[in-house]
């Protein structure tokens, strides 16, 4: 997001670095504990997940490697799996994944953005096809829905302004990865909050309506 639309207020609040010590922290004020080199949840469960890309596509293929150096580093254990791609479109427009990377937006103004990943109206229940990358992760949110609807609305680019700072603190919690919108994790429930790595504008971006 091109920072003209950053709510700096968000922005000093919560100014993410890359910071394993302080990740491990984090998990470990919320329960978890390594035993073994794994990750254990307050449940007792080991945390591990499978995150998914098409085969072929070998710059994801060597981002889901770094992901799960990464993950792994901390006692999480990430299974990844390369199905052809009509298989990882399918699971991924039906909802049927846990966590997968697909490429995401460049649009020229955030309206579109907020639209296409968080619109009730771009998804579908589990299991019916959404157009692809379009909320596949089911994001449910009648707040977000409303202000979507007031952004479409409005001419006012104070307004505009507002709205946005709003969404941001409803949407989903974004980490850049340069150039690309790379990743989607689809949480337990369609009313929280959504992971995505995001990549950097191409145009700063400036309503533009139909």
């Amino acid at each position: 997001m091109n920072k003209g639309w950053l709510d700096q207020s968000l922005a000093k609040k919560y100014a993410y670095a890359y910071s394993p010590s302080k990740a491990q922290a984090l998990l470990a004020s919320i329960g978890y504990h390594k035993k073994n080199g794994q990750l254990i949840g307050p449940n007792g469960n080991k945390l591990t997940f499978t995150l998914e890309c098409p085969t072929g596509w070998t710059d994801y293929i060597q981002d889901m490697s770094i992901i799960q150096k990464e993950l792994g580093n901390l006692g999480i254990k990430v299974i990844t799996e390369t199905p052809s791609v009509a298989t990882d479109y399918n699971d991924v427009e039906t909802g049927h994944y846990p966590v997968a990377l697909v490429y995401g937006w460049t649009e020229s103004n955030p309206y579109y953005v907020y639209d296409y990943i968080m619109s009730s109206a771009e998804s579908a229940s589990v299991g019916q096809a959404t157009t692809f990358n379009a909320n596949s992760e089911r994001f449910n949110n009648p707040t977000a829905n409303k202000l979507i609807a007031e952004l479409a609305a409005t001419t006012n680019v104070a307004k505009e302004h507002q709205i946005v700072d709003q969404l941001e603190q409803s949407r989903s919690a974004f980490l850049r990865c340069r150039l690309s919108a790379w990743c989607q994790v689809r949480l337990g429930t369609n009313t929280r909050p959504i992971i995505t790595w995001v990549g950097q504008p191409l145009a700063t971006p400036k309503l533009i309506r139909n």
